[in-house]
């Protein structure tokens, strides 16, 4: 729903729901798999018909102001998530497990997917400005703030950062100089992503792991010629990519280094 006090301002409120269905290897997943002791298998397990699908009720209200030199929005939202698919810890076998050949060890546990039975609720908003003080020169800024916790245990889902900021400007010239750049701050992260410890009583060591803040500015410079039929650029990412300022996007996931890429442009 949309209401218009006046010409340039809007109140929006929305209301949604959505789901995801499991995914092949979630439903009829059936895999061996090694784990730090040498001929000590975990099987993984799919849920088969007893998985539902994760489910998503959401709820927005946004205002935004659209004067002559800019705009300004302001977001708020509650989401909340129920039947989210997880692994078990993993449940012991037995003594009386028989070797298997094919994957050349003894399964001392298995480890099955279900539907979390907890409920999470995300809560979080948005204020962003784009202001036009000159012809050719627009310059923005955004604030995000998310927090989403368990609803039983009030614990905080930390593989979600809590604070988001993003700087921009560019700059369009009558001459055919155009430039840019943004700049994004995300803060610390802890991802839980349980890895195989058979000296834990679950199976799975779920210490959190940490991801540090981390800044990335994007640049671009460009200059059109010939009516704007052709345009020369250079852009790059990742230029705070300074050694240790490099980040990661996942714990596991590769360091992203400074990447510098020129273009041609032809327009007919």
């Amino acid at each position: 729903m949309i209401y218009k006090p006046a010409p340039n301002q809007a109140l929006r409120l929305s209301v949604g729901t959505a789901f995801r269905q499991p995914t092949m290897a979630e439903t009829y997943l059936d895999l061996r798999a090694s784990s730090p002791v040498a001929g000590a298998l975990v099987r993984l397990v799919g849920g088969f018909e007893g998985l539902d699908p994760e489910a998503i009720a959401t709820i927005d209200l946004g205002y935004r102001w659209q004067p002559e030199w800019g705009e300004l929005e302001v977001v708020a939202y509650a989401n909340r998530v129920t039947n989210l698919i997880t692994r078990t810890a993993i449940q012991p076998t037995g003594a009386d497990e028989p070797f298997d050949p094919e994957a050349k060890g003894y399964v001392i546990g298995n480890s099955f997917y279900i539907n979390d039975p907890d409920t999470y609720l995300a809560l979080g908003s948005e204020l962003s400005a784009r202001l036009y003080p000159v012809d050719g020169l627009d310059v923005g800024a955004s604030y995000a703030f998310q927090y989403i916790f368990n609803t039983r245990t009030n614990a905080r889902f930390t593989d979600s950062p809590l604070h988001k900021v993003s700087v921009w400007g560019q700059l369009r010239t009558q001459f055919g100089l155009d430039m840019g750049v943004s700049v994004h701050f995300v803060s610390n992260q802890a991802w839980v992503d349980p890895q195989y410890d058979l000296d834990d009583p679950s199976g799975f060591d779920a210490t959190p792991l940490p991801l540090d803040a981390s800044v990335v500015v994007i640049g671009r410079v460009g200059y059109r010629l010939f009516n704007d039929k052709l345009e020369l650029g250079v852009s790059g990412t990742n230029l705070t990519d300074f050694g240790g300022l490099r980040h990661r996007e996942h714990p596991f996931g590769n360091q992203l280094e400074a990447r510098i890429l020129g273009t041609v442009t032809g327009r007919f």
